[in-house]
């Protein structure tokens, strides 16, 4: 099986940090099957699956280079949580982010390169977030407005490049960074 690639926004440490703590704070009480490892969080930009040539990734790097020109760095913050999935049994749990223009028009340079170069990308309405957690495994149902009330920081954090992840089912941390792309 070939490996799966995205375009994301890494984070800093010091984010990364910051869930984590978050995480290990509510994962008491909400049990999901996975919990994302620190190491591992991102914001996805445009999930490509397989890169079936060095030909293509070439042109990856080329045209995502080309695509991100002109972009100055910006700041992000952390917003609310959120589910993916049904509220009492969801499949994701996320941590967003604050509205950005910015990252908006980031996200759609990726998305108009990575779609040019014939990837098959995601229709749906970009929702940024940052996944902590997958599969709800409670026995009782699961209540967003209990772990609202959890004391996650809403930090600020800088953005001036996005990275290419290949991911690695079979190790920890998931996601290798293949290439990073600074504007």
């Amino acid at each position: 099986m070939k490996p799966h690639y995205f375009l994301a926004v890494d984070l800093s440490k010091e984010i990364n940090n910051s869930i984590y703590q978050w995480t290990s704070e509510i994962k008491r009480k909400w049990p999901f099957d996975k919990w994302v490892y620190r190491e591992d969080y991102h914001i996805t930009l445009a999930f490509l699956g397989p890169i079936e040539s060095e030909k293509q990734l070439e042109r990856l790097y080329r045209d995502v280079s080309d695509a991100i020109k002109g972009v100055g760095s910006f700041s992000l913050q952390i917003s609310d949580i959120g589910v993916f999935g049904r509220p009492e049994s969801p499949r994701i749990l996320w941590v967003g982010i604050e509205k950005s223009k910015e990252l908006d028009e980031l996200r759609n340079r990726v998305y108009n390169a990575c779609v040019q170069i014939g990837f098959s990308l995601d229709s749906r309405a970009f929702k940024p977030h940052i996944t902590v957690a997958r599969k709800y495994k409670g026995k009782h149902p699961f209540i967003i407005k209990e772990v609202e009330r959890s004391s996650l920081k809403k930090m600020d954090f800088q953005v001036g490049s996005i990275k290419l992840f290949q991911t690695n089912v079979n190790q920890i941390p998931k996601y290798e960074r293949i290439r990073e792309f600074v504007f």
